[in-house]
């Protein structure tokens, strides 16, 4: 008889856990069904409801994808980071494109190409987070427009040859290159 109540016990607390995670379920549902109708204030607060504790990927990964729609880049990226790390690789690849897509709007093409390329290590054979990938890479800047040429944002030296170290010089101190060898000797070493 004991054993019989020990097993009811059980499942007992076991139709309650279930009936907590359906309940999850159903809010994580009613969420979804809120962002497709562009409620995204009402989303984010069922979302929530859930409470983040209990959000595995798929919760993470939802609730980002709102706040990053809402403009609220920030605080995506905790939950596009435990999404990114399920074991899942949908969900992952997933969030890691969503996430690129993010940085790439906020111009963080780096850090979205970075995202967008393991995409395409799970998935090498996607066209969008391919193109992504290209449209991150050539939206970095090139290094003439770092100011690492002349032309940049450094600045030009003295005219009197002073000692200010990685300056340019000025224009009018350059000479063009000549095609009649020469040494040292005749032009100083440099």
């Amino acid at each position: 008889m004991r054993n019989g109540r020990c097993i009811l016990c059980l499942f007992c607390i076991t139709l309650c856990a279930s009936c907590s995670r359906l309940s999850m379920g159903m809010q994580v549902l009613d969420g979804n069904r809120l962002v497709s109708s562009g409620r995204l204030h009402d989303a984010a607060a069922r979302y929530l409801s859930v409470g983040t504790e209990s959000f595995d990927a798929v919760g993470a990964y939802n609730l980002a994808n709102v706040f990053v729609r809402l403009g609220q880049n920030a605080a995506a990226e905790p939950l596009f980071a435990l999404a990114c790390a399920s074991k899942d690789r949908r969900i992952a690849a997933s969030a890691w494109y969503n996430q690129g897509v993010a940085w790439f709007a906020q111009g963080r093409y780096q850090e979205a190409a970075s995202a967008f390329r393991r995409v395409l290590q799970g998935f090498p054979g996607k066209l969008d987070a391919a193109a992504a990938y290209e449209a991150a890479i050539a939206a970095m800047p090139k290094p003439d427009e770092a100011g690492l040429v002349e032309g940049g944002s450094m600045q030009e030296g003295p005219a009197s040859g002073g000692t200010e170290a990685m300056n340019l010089s000025r224009h009018s101190e350059q000479s063009p290159f000549s095609s009649a060898p020469s040494t040292a000797a005749q032009h100083g070493d440099h």
